[in-house]
């Protein structure tokens, strides 16, 4: 659709590939079928992707809900490509993926951040990852995986102030 394509070039760098000319794209964004959209940063690092057919209401909605600015997140990718167990940086993608709706995506900053030593040694940064990840979960409508996060914080944090949390969300 011409109009979304030119509404999409205001906050976003558009680009069509011709796949069967360009394998090593194929390759390294493993793409198994088309059509296909990737959305990366501005490093062509995916943030995530659509595989199949978009209507143009909903290509049109998911347009709108992300962010033109990525730098924050950009600067934080940067940060893990050189150093790919820093804390900071690591829960800071999980938050900002989660701001903006990339739940996903976030879980897996989230989870790498868990197995670093700081989240190790601090349980306060842990429950509140644990947390987000729990969150994103009933945001992907993935009970079960929810409860399961909730669960284990009622058991690594049984005084937590967010018991009521963990208890109603993960029914």
């Amino acid at each position: 659709d011409p109009v979304i394509v030119a509404a999409a070039s205001q906050k976003f760098l558009t680009v069509q590939l011709d796949f069967d000319r360009r394998k090593d794209l194929e390759r390294k964004y493993g793409i198994e079928g088309l059509p296909t959209i990737v959305f990366t940063d501005s490093y062509g690092e995916e943030l995530f992707r659509h595989a199949g057919i978009l209507d143009a209401k909903t290509l049109a909605e998911l347009l709108r809900a992300l962010p033109a600015d990525v730098s924050e997140i950009n600067r934080l990718r940067r940060i893990v490509a050189k150093d790919k167990n820093n804390f900071a940086a690591l829960s800071g993608l999980g938050n900002d993926l989660r701001t903006i709706g990339l739940f996903r995506l976030s879980s897996e900053y989230y989870g790498r951040a868990l197995r670093t030593d700081p989240a190790k040694r601090d349980p306060a940064q842990r429950e509140k990852i644990l947390t987000a990840m729990g969150l994103n979960h009933i945001e992907l409508q993935e009970a079960k995986q929810a409860a399961q996060v909730f669960e284990q914080c009622l058991k690594e944090f049984p005084r937590s102030e967010n018991t009521p949390l963990f208890l109603l969300r993960g029914q």
